[in-house]
C-alpha cells in the first residue's frame, strides 16, 4: 500500500512536468519508477506519452506495446496508434484507432484520426469520408478534415467537384489558413486555371512569405504560362528557404531542364550539389558478393511514377512484354495513387507490382532489399514523384537511370545513365554526369498504342498553297526566347500559319499578344488548349512541318508526328536533354531536318518549306520507315536492354566503377 502510494506522488510530479511539457525530465522520473515498479502500466503509458512527445516513434511503439499486455487502455491504445501511424505501420495504427474508438464511440479525435489513416488508400475512402464528416459535425479540427477530404476526393473517388468544395470550406473555416489555400492553387493549377491559382498563392504569401512549398507552387504555375525566367527565380528563393530539402531541389533541377541560360560545367555542378541533400552511404554494398550466377534469373527493378497514361507508359510497354522471363524477373515499384489500363495491364505483365507511394524512404529501400532486386532502375529523373533518395539509401548493388528523360541525376550513388550514340557521341559525355556511361543501340523503343491507327493524310500545303508549322509540345518547353525563334520565322514567311497546343486558357490571350507585338496577326495563329489523344493525332492533319523546343526538346510528342508523317526541324545543343530530337531523326535518315544552332533552325524551316513535293514524297513514306526502324522494334530494344543491365550487374564487383559500358 505504501509502495502504491509513492508511486501515486511521484506519477502526480510526473503529470506536472508533462502538462509543462518538460519531457525529458519527466521522461527520467518515469524510468527510476519502473526500475521500482517494472509492471506499472501508467508508469509505462505516460513513457509512451513523452517517447512520442520527442518524436521517438519506435521507443514509443514498444513501451506503449508493454503498458498494454499490462492492462487494455483507450490512452495507451490512442498513443501506440499514433507512433504506428508515424512508422506508417498501417495496419497497427488501424487497429489500435478502431479497438480505442469501440471503447470512446464518441470520440471526434479518433474519428480524425483513423478517417486521415484510412483516406490513405483507395478501398479505405468511403469510410474515411463518413468518419472525417462525423469529426467535423462534432467541432475537431474543421479546415484539417475538410482538407483531408478535399485529397481523397481528387485522389480516390476522382470527384474534383467535391475536392473544390471540401477545400474552399476549409479556408472558410480559417481564414489564413495557408495549407487551404495551397491546396486550392494546386487544385486550381491542376485544371489550368492558372490566374487563379496565382491570385490565390499571392495571397497566401502575404500570410506567410517563409514557405519553400508556397514557391514551388507558384513557379510552376508560371512555367505552365510560359513565364520561365521568373520562374526559376522562385524556385531559387524555395530552394534558400528549405536548403536541405531533396524533393524541393529536384523540382529546382527539372526547372533548370528549360532554361539555356547556364553553361554546361554549371549546369551540371547545379546538379552536383543535390547529391550534399542526400543521405550519404557506401556507394558499394555488394562489392564484395558473389558475381551474378547466371544459373538464377536477374531480378530487375524499375521505380516511377509514370506507369500510367502517360509518355513514360508508352515507352516502358515493349520492356514489359518482351523482356525474357527465363532469365529475368521484373518488380515494378510505382509511385503514383493513379490507376487506369496501362497499370492494370503492367500489373499483369511484371513479375511482382509494389504501390510504394505511402512508404517513406527507409520503407521504400527495405522492401527493395528484401525483393533482393539486383538491378534497380529510375525511370523519372528529377521530375515530379522521383523517388531518388531512395537511391541514395543503396537498397540495389547496381542503381541505374534511364527514361525519365535523358540526363544526370547528379547522384554518387546512382552508377550509370543509360544513352545512345546520339545522346553521347563519344566519351566526353561523362564529364557531365555523374554516373558512367552506358550505350544502348536506340534509346527507347515506342510500343504505338490502338488509337493511334489513323490513316496518314496528304501535305496540306498542297492543296492550301501556304506551309503550316506545328508545336504540339508541352506547353512549358515553349520559353520565350523559343517563341522568339517561331515569330521571326513566321515574319520571314509572309503566308506561313502556327498550330499550337497551350496548357491554360490565359496562354492563349498570352501567345496571341506576344505574336501581335511582333507584327504577326491573329488569324496566322490556330491555338488549342488540351485535346483528346485522338484529336491530338488528327492536329497533325493540319500540319506540313513540326516545330521542336529547344533546349528541352520533344520525345513522345515528335514520334506522334513522325508517325502521323511530320518531320520536325530540331536544335541540337550541348546537353543530352537536347539530343532528343537527333536520336529519332537520325535513325529515320532525316538529318537535313536537323539544326545545330538558332541560325541553321531558321534556314532550315525557310528552306523546307520551299520543298512541298520532297515534303510529300516523305510525308508518304514516313510511317512506313518508322515502322522498320529500331524506334519501333521493341523486341530487338528489349534484347538489347537485358544485354546492358546484364553487363552492368556482372560488374558490380568492381570497386572504382571507372570504365564505360559499350556493346
Amino acid at each position: 500500500m505504501v509502495a502504491q502510494m509513492q508511486a501515486n506522488a511521484e506519477l502526480n510530479k510526473i503529470a506536472l512536468l508533462i502538462q509543462q511539457n518538460q519531457w525529458q525530465a519527466a521522461e527520467k522520473m518515469l524510468q527510476a519508477l519502473l526500475r521500482k515498479s517494472p509492471q506499472h502500466a501508467v508508469a509505462h503509458r505516460l513513457l509512451g506519452d513523452c517517447l512520442l512527445a520527442r518524436q521517438q516513434w519506435r521507443p514509443a511503439l514498444e513501451v506503449y506495446q508493454r503498458s498494454l499486455s499490462l492492462r487494455m487502455s483507450a490512452e495507451a491504445l490512442i498513443g501506440m496508434g499514433k507512433a504506428a501511424d508515424m512508422l506508417r505501420i498501417n495496419e497497427v495504427a488501424e487497429k489500435c484507432y478502431r479497438t480505442a474508438l469501440a471503447q470512446l464511440p464518441k470520440s471526434a479525435e479518433l474519428k480524425y484520426r483513423l478517417g486521415v489513416l484510412l483516406g490513405g488508400s483507395r478501398d479505405g475512402a468511403e469510410e474515411a469520408l463518413q468518419l472525417l464528416g462525423a469529426a467535423i459535425e462534432q467541432g475537431f479540427q474543421p479546415a484539417r478534415a475538410y482538407l483531408h477530404i478535399s485529397q481523397l476526393a481528387e485522389r480516390w473517388l476522382k470527384n474534383f467537384d467535391m475536392a473544390f468544395n471540401a477545400a474552399s470550406k476549409a479556408l472558410e473555416c480559417d481564414a489564413d489558413n495557408v495549407d487551404a489555400m495551397l491546396r486550392l492553387a494546386d487544385l486550381y493549377w491542376r485544371n489550368n486555371y492558372i490566374e487563379e491559382a496565382l491570385q490565390i498563392l499571392n495571397k497566401a504569401l502575404q500570410v506567410d512569405g517563409e514557405r519553400a512549398d508556397l514557391y514551388q507552387m507558384f513557379s510552376q504555375s508560371l512555367l505552365k504560362k510560359g513565364e520561365h525566367a521568373q520562374c526559376l527565380q522562385l524556385l531559387q528563393r524555395a530552394v534558400a528557404l528549405a536548403p536541405n530539402d531533396a524533393q524541393t531541389y529536384s523540382s529546382y533541377l527539372f526547372a533548370l531542364n528549360y532554361i539555356d541560360s547556364l553553361p554546361h560545367a554549371e549546369w551540371f555542378e547545379q546538379h552536383r550539389q543535390y547529391n550534399a541533400r542526400l543521405p550519404q552511404v557506401a556507394r558499394h554494398p555488394a562489392d564484395s558478393s558473389p558475381a551474378h550466377d547466371p544459373q538464377h534469373k536477374l531480378r530487375i527493378g524499375f521505380v516511377s511514377a509514370d506507369l500510367r497514361e502517360h509518355s513514360v507508359a508508352h515507352f516502358f510497354g515493349p520492356v514489359l512484354e518482351h523482356f525474357n522471363r527465363d532469365q529475368f524477373d521484373i518488380v515494378c515499384y510505382y509511385n503514383h495513387h493513379k490507376s487506369d489500363a496501362y497499370t492494370e495491364h503492367f500489373k499483369q505483365q511484371a513479375s511482382a507490382w509494389r504501390d510504394v507511394l505511402t512508404l517513406s524512404d527507409t520503407q521504400l529501400a527495405q522492401q527493395i532489399r528484401d525483393d533482393a532486386i539486383d538491378v534497380l532502375v529510375d525511370l523519372n529523373n528529377h521530375s515530379g514523384g522521383n523517388r531518388l533518395p531512395v537511391f541514395a539509401l543503396r537498397p540495389a548493388p547496381v542503381q541505374v537511370s534511364w527514361l525519365g528523360y535523358p540526363a544526370t541525376t547528379g547522384m554518387d550513388a546512382m552508377d550509370y545513365i543509360l544513352v545512345d550514340r546520339y545522346y553521347a557521341p563519344d566519351d566526353s559525355m561523362a564529364a557531365f554526369c555523374s554516373e558512367k556511361l552506358a550505350w544502348l543501340q536506340s534509346y527507347r523503343a515506342l510500343q504505338p498504342p490502338p488509337e493511334m491507327d489513323l490513316p496518314v493524310s496528304p501535305l496540306p500545303m498542297l492543296e492550301r498553297g501556304h506551309v503550316t508549322f506545328g508545336s504540339f509540345n508541352s506547353f512549358v518547353k515553349i520559353s520565350q526566347d523559343v517563341l522568339l525563334l517561331w515569330a521571326e520565322l513566321l515574319s520571314q514567311i509572309d503566308n506561313a500559319r502556327l498550330v499550337m497546343i497551350v496548357h491554360a486558357a490565359e496562354s492563349l490571350d498570352y501567345v496571341r499578344h506576344f505574336f501581335a507585338e511582333r507584327g504577326i496577326a491573329a488569324e496566322r495563329l490556330t491555338l488549342f488548349t488540351k485535346l483528346r489523344y485522338e484529336q491530338f493525332l488528327k492536329l497533325h492533319q493540319q500540319v506540313d512541318i513540326a516545330l521542336d523546343t529547344y533546349p528541352f526538346t520533344g520525345m513522345t510528342t515528335s514520334i506522334n508526328g513522325l508517325w502521323m508523317g511530320v518531320p520536325m526541324i530540331t536544335q541540337v545543343g550541348e546537353r543530352m536533354l537536347s539530343r532528343s530530337g537527333l536520336s529519332l531523326l537520325a535513325p529515320l535518315g532525316l538529318e537535313d531536318f536537323v539544326a545545330d544552332s538558332r541560325e541553321a533552325y531558321l534556314q532550315k524551316a525557310l528552306y523546307w518549306s520551299q520543298q512541298p513535293q520532297q515534303l510529300a514524297q516523305i510525308r508518304a513514306g514516313l510511317r512506313q520507315r518508322l515502322q522498320q526502324s529500331v524506334l519501333l522494334d521493341g523486341k530487338a530494344f528489349t534484347n538489347n536492354l537485358q544485354d546492358v543491365l546484364l553487363s552492368a550487374c556482372c560488374n558490380k564487383n568492381v570497386t572504382h566503377r571507372t570504365d564505360n559500358i559499350r556493346f
